[in-house]
């Protein structure tokens, strides 16, 4: 039970780790303004969880929809992969530390 326990929180902590690093990426709405014209582009930026959530007010607000849907599928994808590194991680685990039968 103790063991268990204590892979779990190794998983996590992984987890919770890897998600403050910039590696998640994000389709990201920049406008430029030159004078009186003003410009509108996407752009692919990565960055952490936490960041890619504060962008979330922002991207409800003010992005197009075809960016906002974007996001929606990259926020879906993300956390999938943050769930399969805490499952692997979890196995590897299991397979290294488990007990040997």
């Amino acid at each position: 039970m103790i063991r268990k326990f204590l892979f779990l929180l190794c998983s996590l902590t992984v987890a919770v780790l890897l998600a403050r690093a910039p590696i998640f990426p994000l389709l990201m709405e920049v406008r430029e303004t030159i004078g009186d014209m003003e410009s509108l582009r996407q752009a692919w930026q990565f960055m952490s969880l936490p960041q890619f959530y504060a962008s979330g007010d922002l991207a409800r607000s003010a992005w197009m929809d075809e960016t906002w849907n974007s996001y929606k599928t990259l926020f879906v994808l993300n956390h999938a992969f943050l769930l399969a590194v805490t499952y692997e991680c979890w196995v590897l685990l299991n397979r290294w530390f488990g007990k040997k039968a």
